[in-house]
């Protein structure tokens, strides 16, 4: 087959390196503060400590955040930005056992800190993923 020449002028690289100079930066120049991370999970207020200065790229509320209790059920939930930390609820969940954040093959995430960076995806639980029902690239 004969295919025509790649044009990789018209490929966006910028966003792509600037993103690995800020993350090559905040790794070298100072404490490592590259996106917010999961720390910890409480049994009766699901929350993680992050980076300082959390916002959503386009303003509106967090998503990709998920819940489950004992029966292992994933629901997405509500997650809000107070001060340095993320609170998430689900008013389908009052019992969490579990949190999940981004854990799908292609999320639609928009948590970043103030230097742009992405929240890391993580999870809580060690159960076979099965994302909640409507998740992006399920």
């Amino acid at each position: 087959m004969d295919f025509p020449p790649l044009d990789f002028s018209k490929i966006r690289t910028y966003p792509v390196a600037d993103r690995a100079n800020k993350v090559a930066v905040e790794a070298f120049a100072k404490p490592h503060t590259a996106g917010a991370s999961f720390t910890s999970f409480l049994d009766s207020l699901p929350d993680f400590l992050a980076a300082q200065d959390l916002k959503t790229t386009d303003g509106g509320p967090i998503k990709g955040f998920a819940l489950a209790g004992e029966d292992k059920k994933f629901h997405w939930a509500k997650a809000e930005i107070e001060h340095d930390h993320i609170v998430v609820s689900c008013p389908e969940v009052p019992e969490p056992v579990a949190i999940r954040y981004g854990w799908a093959d292609n999320p639609d995430l928009n948590l970043v800190n103030s230097a742009g960076l992405p929240a890391s995806p993580f999870r809580s639980d060690k159960w076979k993923q099965e994302p909640p029902p409507g998740a992006p690239g399920s």
